[in-house]
């Protein structure tokens, strides 16, 4: 039983109480409190369930077995302390478009402002962007939010919001082969727009950031 005189101790003295005090709580002699605490005898089953009753404790933190005095109180403020992390919240600005050159921190535009976890924002820069036209229909319609994590490059059937020749940004999926990447947008009355690689560096064609989420404009 390693440990329970000191657990004992340390229980008995945080509650203010005597010896006496204790074993007339429990139902046992003071003397019996005593070699307990001095680790010259070993209490019952009974005697210890009665202690860690009265105290509140686990059986296995009263014995030396447990660092945690109560599981189902330290699994409960666990829970609620991943709860608290997981709802806290940080704004970013939506955006009307994404301009060229233009760092995300320096754009004007702002229309609006969303919020994403704060679990989310440790990873990385997002802003938000209003998806205009029809071109990733059905999935993603005209007015929809897409939140988007500033980086220069996605993989290959990731949802990016790329620039071509400076111009606005435009959300499509992103294929990449040996040739070069294409732009293929959800809407089959859109061809993809295929870009060699060297069109990529020339046009160019730039990437400013992968879409990880959208929210639908009701």
């Amino acid at each position: 039983m390693s440990n329970f005189n000191v657990r004992l101790r340390l229980l008995r003295n945080q509650a203010g109480m005597s010896q006496q005090e204790l074993a007339d709580k429990i139902g046992i002699s003071k003397s019996s409190i005593n070699m307990y605490e001095r680790g010259e005898r070993e209490p019952g089953i009974e005697t210890l369930e009665a202690i860690a009753d009265y105290f509140n404790v686990d059986m296995d933190y009263l014995i030396g077995n447990s660092a945690h005095r109560n599981k189902y109180a330290w699994l409960k403020s666990v829970k609620e302390n991943i709860s608290e992390q997981t709802t806290r919240s940080v704004r970013i600005p939506v955006l009307g478009c994404v301009a060229a050159g233009v760092p995300i921190d320096a754009i004007e535009n702002i229309v609006d402002w969303e919020e994403i976890p704060e679990s989310m924002a440790r990873d990385g820069e997002y802003f938000g962007v209003i998806i205009q036209g029809d071109s990733m229909e059905p999935r993603i319609c005209d007015g929809d939010i897409a939140i988007v994590k500033v980086q220069p490059d996605v993989d290959s059937g990731d949802i990016a919001i790329v620039l071509i020749k400076g111009e606005n940004g435009t959300c499509k999926k992103i294929l990449k082969d040996k040739r070069g990447l294409t732009l293929v947008s959800f809407n089959p009355r859109y061809d993809p727009m295929f870009f060699t690689c060297e069109d990529v560096e020339t046009l160019p064609v730039v990437i400013r950031g992968k879409v990880v989420k959208f929210i639908v404009n009701v």
